[in-house]
């Protein structure tokens, strides 16, 4: 089982050091992941309002 508290240390430093490029690329990513998760069933309100 992996150290929770360890996971999230590596996480901070990861971020904490990282370049602004790297800051960016991370954005994208996660934003992209977000979407993926969200699945091709899923509509903003915007959208679903006649």
């Amino acid at each position: 089982m992996i150290n929770v508290n360890a996971y999230q240390q590596y996480q901070y430093n990861s971020i904490m050091s990282a370049s602004p490029e790297r800051l960016l690329l991370m954005l994208f990513e996660g934003a992209i992941r977000f979407v993926k998760l969200e699945g091709p069933g899923h509509h903003s309100r915007a959208k679903s309002k006649p």
